[in-house]
């Protein structure tokens, strides 16, 4: 009698575990595209859990969410320091309450966070030399480009900037900082670099002369400033070569700003030649109406 209880409870339990696998179906199943990455990290979560009623999602970083979307993202963020390993953890539940869990773990490496800043100043005549000074943060290495064709490794590298040209030209510094995880980041600051022939930019990028408006009426204003008292002479010439307008100045030095009339001439491109010295500048006009 004994042997058959024990056959009976046997068998009652093995039914109950059975019939237990066919209840709890509810699986929770997740996948990531990617399982480590640069803070901040944003991570591609694919939810394919099955016979799932509620989810309760528990990013490992102190964030919730509950949200049963088959594809969402979260983002993680991780100071510069070392790297950080997050359990991201989901739990699902069937209508009976029956639940399953599933771990991943997300890998998450510091930020790096580029910055400079030019010590000297952002703004002078050629030659000019810059310090940079490094204020990245996370940085192992440094590619620098001074826009000019130059690149360094250092980290606080100085640089001379030469301009021959007739105009200020401005430069754009790049800096690229890499920490040893290959997390990565840039920033950029512009550099002005006034001409050396005397006649210095204002208030125009890539032009030593506001010219304004061109295309015009016929009149227009011409300002531009010289550095030291220099012989300038101002020509105004049409299609054929013959000067429409001239103007001489002694010695001059300081800014030049007038307003010019060449109205009573025909429509048509001009050109404005501006001898500073021994350096001339040269621009189209293009008079319409």
């Amino acid at each position: 009698m004994k042997k058959i209880n024990l056959f009976f409870i046997a068998f009652i339990f093995i039914f109950t575990l059975s019939s237990n696998k066919v209840i709890n179906a509810q699986q929770a199943i997740f996948t990531l595209e990617d399982s480590d990455g640069c803070a901040p990290f944003e991570v591609t979560i694919h939810n394919s859990s099955i016979d799932a009623n509620e989810y309760y999602w528990d990013f490992g970083d102190g964030n919730y969410d509950t949200t049963s979307s088959s594809v969402f993202t979260h983002i993680y963020e991780n100071s510069p320091g070392g790297e950080f390993d997050y359990d991201l953890k989901l739990i699902v539940s069937d209508s009976l309450g029956l639940t399953d869990t599933m771990i991943q773990i997300v890998t998450v490496y510091p930020q790096v966070i580029a910055n400079f800043y030019a010590y000297t100043d952002t703004a002078g005549y050629s030659p000019f030399t810059v310090s940079f000074i490094d204020q990245s943060e996370g940085a192992s290495y440094w590619n620098w480009n001074f826009g000019d064709g130059d690149v360094s490794g250092n980290m606080n590298p100085n640089h001379t900037f030469i301009n021959d040209l007739a105009f200020d030209t401005t430069y754009i510094v790049t800096l690229i900082v890499c920490s040893y995880y290959g997390c990565c980041d840039t920033f950029s600051l512009e550099i002005t670099v006034y001409s050396a022939t005397g006649i210095i930019v204002h208030n125009s990028k890539n032009s030593s002369v506001i010219l304004f408006p061109n295309p015009n009426k016929g009149t227009f204003l011409l300002s531009f400033y010289v550095e030291k008292p220099e012989n300038i002479i101002i020509q105004i010439i049409n299609d054929l070569g013959q000067n429409v307008c001239k103007q001489e100045h002694k010695k001059f030095k300081g800014k030049y700003n007038k307003e010019i009339d060449i109205s009573s001439f025909k429509n048509g491109i001009y050109m404005l030649n501006i001898k500073v010295g021994e350096n001339t500048y040269t621009k189209n006009i293009s008079v319409m109406r």
